[in-house]
């Protein structure tokens, strides 16, 4: 739908009905910075509020739509009660969905699911329901995998993403982890993190250290060093405090000698070392 060329005409409505902002507003029960931004263009009327605009200025839906070929749709998911499945072509949805409830959208989705695409969940999830947009996700990931659903990370909830992570990471590995890792909650992160530190240690972590809380980054370290020496902390070194390296390197030069913290020099106070052995 031309959203600028109907805020023109719902502002061409209210003056020719004599009405201000404000009681176009008072009217629908919403605010008058809504009736400026519907005016605008930036954003449209829910669908519950298109019968009482059209009713205020004694126009029918077609008329305030201005007949775009979208209207159709519009009308019939008006028309419906009780949230009956509405069919209404992807194409038409995928536009009048931002002014539909999100109980409209699943039940205009559902007709369509055999032959809804990777675009078109991209488009709807913004205004589907969480719970069917993870059921549908989850259809999605069977067929075609994680990278298909990059997009629609930001819309899941982290109880599920918890979930996905935990399945992907058992059968694809860490790196497939990559895109992610930013949207896990910090206790998904740690469990992924010991679950690999307990395989191979800190060997090809690189990815998750970015995302670990202090505490998970400084325990595995810790664990790392006790294993298999200081220098095992060089991949996770960047991401860890100063002070906390400084304390593994000052007993690891006691107990190993200079060679053990060599590799780890940038990252370290080497002259404080030096002055605290004097």
């Amino acid at each position: 739908m031309d959203m600028k060329k109907i805020g023109k005409q719902i502002a061409k409505l209210r003056k020719d009905n004599q009405f201000t902002q404000m009681g176009v507003a008072d009217k629908l029960g919403v605010t008058y910075q809504a009736i400026s931004n519907w005016e605008r263009g930036e954003t449209m009327p829910d669908i519950t509020k298109l019968p009482e605009l059209a009713s205020l200025f004694s126009v029918s839906i077609d008329e305030l739509l201005l007949n775009q070929k979208e209207t159709a749709a519009v009308k019939q998911l008006i028309e419906r009660e009780g949230g009956e499945p509405a069919d209404v072509p992807l194409e038409d949805l995928r536009t009048i969905a931002p002014i539909l409830t999100a109980n409209q959208v699943d039940q205009s989705v559902k007709p369509n699911e055999k032959t809804l695409r990777t675009a078109d969940l991209n488009a709807l999830a913004p205004h589907l329901s969480e719970a069917y947009l993870e059921e549908l996700v989850e259809g999605f990931y069977h067929k075609k995998g994680l990278n298909e659903l990059v997009n629609l990370f930001p819309f899941l909830s982290e109880e599920y993403l918890a979930k996905l992570a935990e399945r992907e990471h058992t059968s694809n590995g860490i790196k497939a982890l990559k895109y992610l890792l930013p949207f896990l909650s910090a206790e998904s992160l740690e469990v992924i993190a010991r679950k690999e530190f307990s395989k191979k240690g800190l060997l090809d972590m690189n990815e998750l250290f970015p995302f670990l809380n202090e505490k998970c980054k400084e325990e595995i370290s810790k664990e790392s060093y006790e294993r298999n020496g200081f220098s095992s902390l060089c991949s996770i070194a960047p991401f860890l405090k100063k002070e906390f390296l400084q304390d593994l390197a000052e007993d690891a030069l006691e107990k190993q000698g200079f060679s053990e913290i060599q590799p780890l020099l940038p990252f370290i106070d080497a002259d404080k070392l030096v002055r605290e052995r004097r």
